[in-house]
């Protein structure tokens, strides 16, 4: 001990130096604390930043699915349907010679050599004319006067093309003597045919696709969808719908 020191001086020193370093190691707690507590505030700036570009880009596509199903509601409040009249104009073949059932608007219904054949009544309508005993029932092919072509106009609106017959059987299906087929067929001899009895879709190759639950019966019309792109793939990509009684008001009713 120096001289003129006390113990009591050495003893507050001693307090002071003990202070110093209490408050030293408080602010290096605090520090440290700091730094904890900025690190934390970099990291929930990073993850808020982070979802706020997620934020971003959902709002952007929400909009953007906003605007997609405007337009959908927009157009798809109603299906229009838009009806393209066609007629029957040639049946091949003949009854006979006399081509007694040629003529359309006639009043002739029967053949003179007593064949039954293909009757054509009026632009929509045709009746096949049974023999009477004397003749025989002969095979006909009728024909449309449009073809089943894309539309001119622009089509991407529409998402379904079809023609509708209604067909009625008169007598019992035996083969042969009592049959309906509805064919389409393009330049090259590609062909595709619904034979409704049957409930088959035959090509020109005689590939066969069988319809299932598929039913023909009076008062019926055959709509039939078949891809105007795609006539060699039609075995797969065509659809027959039979519907009771419906006529023109299958398209009335969703206008």
């Amino acid at each position: 001990m120096s001289e003129g020191s006390t113990n009591s001086d050495f003893d507050l020193v001693q307090i002071v130096d003990k202070n110093d370093f209490d408050i030293q190691t408080k602010l290096d707690n605090l520090l440290i604390e700091f730094n904890e507590e900025k690190e934390k505030n970099v990291k929930l700036e990073e993850k808020n930043n982070f979802l706020e570009k997620q934020m971003n880009e959902m709002n952007g596509k929400m909009g953007e699915l906003t605007i997609k199903f405007e337009h959908l509601t927009k157009n798809c409040k109603r299906a229009c349907f838009v009806q393209i009249k066609n007629e029957w104009v040639e049946a091949t073949e003949d009854c006979c010679a006399n081509k007694c059932l040629e003529e359309i608007n006639t009043e002739n219904t029967k053949c003179v050599k007593g064949n039954g054949f293909v009757k054509l009544l009026d632009d929509e309508n045709i009746k096949y004319i049974n023999c009477e005993g004397k003749g025989r029932n002969k095979y006909a092919c009728v024909f449309a006067e449009n073809n089943f072509d894309k539309p001119e106009e622009d089509c991407t609106n529409y998402s379904f093309f079809y023609f509708e017959i209604k067909g009625k059987k008169e007598g019992e299906i035996n083969g042969y003597n009592n049959w309906l087929s509805i064919s389409l067929k393009n330049d090259n001899e590609d062909s595709i045919s619904l034979v409704a009895e049957d409930g088959v879709i035959e090509n020109e190759e005689e590939e066969v696709f069988r319809l299932d639950n598929f039913c023909w019966k009076d008062g019926i019309f055959l709509v039939v969808d078949w891809s105007i792109h795609r006539l060699r793939k039609c075995l797969k990509s065509c659809h027959i719908f039979s519907l009771p009684k419906m006529g023109n008001k299958l398209g009335k009713q969703f206008c």
